[in-house]
This record gives structure tokens, sequence and C-alpha cells, in this order.
């Protein structure tokens, strides 16, 4: 009778283990899934900000002021930006 209950508490004790395995197996998943996401946030956080780099830039080339507007543009180039694009402005302003 004993050894029935040993046999049946060590039977639960690794039900609980792999339940336990199974929901951290689950967590991990589902952490590394957010990281995916993060990941493709950030992407369009950069086309967004290479968008507004290059309008400041702009904004700065008519002004007259060509090193900061190609400062501008190198670092909306950098974020992902219109790599032609930025090129000519950025030749346009060391004329």
């Amino acid at each position: 009778e004993e050894k029935k209950k040993a046999e049946e508490k060590k039977k639960a004790e690794e039900k609980k283990k792999a339940e336990e395995k199974k929901k951290a197996a689950e967590k991990k998943k589902a952490e590394e899934k957010k990281k995916e996401e993060k990941k493709k946030d950030a992407g369009k956080k950069d086309t967004k900000k290479a968008a507004h780099l290059q309008k400041m830039g702009m904004k700065a080339m008519k002004a007259g002021n060509k090193k900061l507007a190609i400062k501008y543009f190198e670092k909306a180039k950098g974020q992902g930006g219109n790599g032609a694009l930025l090129d000519k402005l950025i030749k346009k302003c060391q004329q």
C-alpha cells in the first residue's frame, strides 16, 4: 500500500513537472513573438524618422544652411530613407 502511494506521488510530481515545462515553453514562445513584433515596429519607426530628417534637411537647404542639410540627409539615409533621392540632394548641397 505504501508503494502505491509512493508511485502515485511520483506520478503526480512528474505530471506537475511536465505541466510546468509546457507552461515555460509557451511563455518563452510568447516572449519571442513579442520581440519579433517589436522589431517590425522599430523598422516602421525608422522610415518615419527618415522622412522627418529628410524634411528637416529640405528646410535647412532652403534656408541656405547646406552643411546642416547634408547632415540631415545622411542621417535620413542611415535610417532607411530613399538612398537615391538623398544622394541627389547631398550632391546638390555640395555644389
